[in-house]
C-alpha cells in the first residue's frame, strides 16, 4: 500500500541536507508533469552535499519512482534506527542526540 509519507521521507532527508526546496524554479504544472510522466525525473542529492552513503541509500530507496519499490514507513523507521546505531557505535553522535 502506498502512502505519501514513504516518498516524503526521502524528500525530507534531501531537504535537511541541502537546505533547498525540492524542484526549486519549477512551476506546479512542470513538477506534476515531470513527476508523473518523465521516467528520468528524480530528486537527487547534489554531489557537493556530503552525506553518509547509508543515509543516501535510504533516501534514494524512498524516492524510487515506483511506489511498490519503496520501503514501507515501518521499514524506513527501522533503517534510520539502524543508521543511528551505526553512528552511535562509531562515536559520531553526541550524547544529547541519543535520548
Amino acid at each position: 500500500m502506498f502512502t505519501p509519507s514513504e516518498w516524503c521521507s526521502g524528500g525530507l532527508i534531501r531537504e535537511l541536507f541541502t537546505g533547498e526546496q525540492p524542484y526549486k524554479g519549477l512551476s506546479v504544472p512542470q513538477i506534476v508533469g515531470n513527476v508523473g510522466f518523465n521516467e528520468g525525473f528524480r530528486l537527487e542529492l547534489p554531489k557537493r552535499v556530503n552525506v553518509d552513503p547509508d543515509l543516501r541509500d535510504i533516501m534514494m530507496k524512498c524516492l524510487r519512482r515506483n511506489p511498490k519499490d519503496r520501503p514501507v514507513f515501518g521499514k524506513i523507521v527501522s533503517m534510520l534506527s539502524e543508521f543511528r546505531t551505526k553512528l552511535k557505535s562509531k562515536g559520531e553522535l553526541k550524547r544529547q542526540h541519543l535520548k
